[in-house]
């Protein structure tokens, strides 16, 4: 296929084992750091680098993945969690609110230096320490209401 000369970003990763692999086509549509205490409590971690890629764009080879449904008591609907059976790695998350995205986490990428978050989210849970970056959106909660609308980042220091 002629793309005129430009070829489209293709990115592959998989878990510890190597017994799952996964591969994303084009750019991904948000790449977001979360500092909710949920996503602090399923990486163990102080927060997760999700990149949202619309399902069709995310595929999965090897072994198949576990998934492991979590019902939020917040909002009550669905997140199914899809790891390694074999070795726990945690390698994204699909939403019930978006069933059309795939979030792979930026770290089960082989090589991912090539991902740069564009909005930091629930820095109201964000640890002490953490230092948020000048030229990324940040929100307080999520960039969106329940009823789907945009909400203002946080505004700056200058």
């Amino acid at each position: 296929m002629n793309d005129g000369g430009k070829s489209e970003e293709l990115h592959e990763g998989g878990c510890l084992c190597g017994a799952v692999r996964f591969r994303t086509v084009g750019a991904p549509i948000k790449v977001t750091v979360c500092h909710c205490p949920l996503c602090q409590r399923t990486s163990g971690s102080a927060f997760t680098v999700e990149l949202i890629f619309l399902r069709k764009a995310v595929s999965f080879e090897g072994a198949p993945s576990s998934t492991y449904t979590y019902r939020s008591p917040d909002h009550g609907r669905l997140l199914h969690y899809n790891f390694c059976s074999t070795c726990g790695t945690r390698l994204g998350v699909a939403l019930e609110r978006f069933p059309t995205l795939q979030i792979i986490y930026a770290g089960v990428y082989d090589d991912p230096s090539w991902v740069k978050p564009d909005s930091h989210i629930f820095t109201r849970s964000a640890a002490a320490w953490t230092l948020l970056p000048e030229d990324v959106d940040c929100f307080s909660a999520n960039m969106m209401d329940e009823q789907g609308n945009p909400q203002k980042p946080l505004a700056r220091k200058v």
